[in-house]
């Protein structure tokens, strides 16, 4: 007998996969070997969807494959490292110090674990060193004061601002741009 929670995860899951086949939006690959691929392209946790046109087999890129990721309203996704483990994060800023960020969504359940429609978004930010694969995520205070003494503190004309200065700047991506044009 299908009970009414099997009916109603039944129909969210349908209902999940019917819009979400509408989410391909044009993009160039850039694969490991150096190729570049135009076709459609959507971005499912730490993997790429994949299509060279509308009507195309799906076939699934991973990191092994791709080196990034770059759609046509702008935005550039790479993988990169985080704590031995291999995600996939969009590019903010580039440079000495480069910014990337990853949005999360979090469902609320109810008292049965079942989802409900509440949820929010937030963003975890990372930051990098050019060139360089591995990043350190921001989820914390603590995580904050690690980046600041690793990516922030050989810049004295950062480390003389005052707090409410930093702050003027006007967040991560206006920090790490006023880092990499003005520090060494």
């Amino acid at each position: 007998m299908i009970t009414l929670k099997k009916l109603f995860l039944l129909f969210f899951f349908i209902h999940l996969s019917v819009f979400a086949q509408d989410d391909f939006n044009k993009a160039n690959i850039l694969l490991r070997n150096n190729e570049e691929v135009k076709g459609l392209a959507k971005i499912s946790g730490n993997k790429i969807r994949f299509k060279k046109l509308e009507h195309s087999k799906r076939e699934t890129l991973n990191y092994k494959k791709v080196k990034k990721v770059v759609f046509d309203n702008g935005k550039t996704y790479v993988f990169k490292i985080l704590k031995r483990k291999i995600i996939l994060i969009e590019e903010l800023v580039i440079g000495k110090i480069s910014l990337y960020s990853k949005e999360k969504t979090k469902v609320f359940m109810d008292h049965n674990s079942m989802p409900t429609s509440e949820s929010y978004t937030y963003t975890i930010y990372y930051f990098g060193r050019n060139g360089e694969d591995n990043v350190i995520g921001l989820t914390s205070e603590k995580d904050d004061k690690k980046i600041y003494k690793e990516f922030f503190s050989d810049c004295k004309k950062y480390t003389d601002l005052s707090l409410d200065d930093r702050a003027a700047l006007g967040g991560m991506i206006n920090a790490v741009k006023f880092y990499n044009e003005n520090c060494k």
